[in-house]
């Protein structure tokens, strides 16, 4: 099975950036291929560099043509803010937690354990 490459975007200190690289480390489900940074001061790029894999700063991170061309996809983007999502049209509240929201305690590098143990599993 050849490993899944991921893009990894981060944006501060890369903690989660290197529960990702610790767990997938010798994965053969998946690897990070590519880290993508929304400012060239996030100490995620160190932690990157330090293990060998690419790092790419955005010029315009709002700007989702230029992500998608940082993780090294080369389809066009054409955004629409009026294209509905399932048939609903999307508002700046619709991806956000409301008060019957319930939290969990699950962290990145707990839920990444698990699953790469799920998958040498099988």
């Amino acid at each position: 099975m050849t490993p899944v490459p991921v893009a990894v975007l981060v944006s501060g200190g890369g903690t989660n950036l290197q529960a990702l690289l610790d767990a997938l480390r010798d994965s053969a489900v998946a690897r990070v291929a590519c880290v993508v940074a929304s400012a060239a001061g996030a100490g995620a790029l160190e932690r990157a560099r330090r293990a060998g894999v690419p790092t790419v700063v955005l010029t315009d991170p709002e700007d989702p043509a230029e992500l998608v061309t940082a993780t090294g996809d080369a389809r066009r983007v054409i955004t629409d803010p009026q294209a509905p999502y399932y048939g609903i049209e999307v508002s700046e509240r619709s991806l956000t937690a409301d008060h019957a929201t319930r939290l969990g305690p699950t962290r990145l590098a707990d839920w990444l354990t698990q699953l790469t143990h799920a998958a040498a599993a099988v």
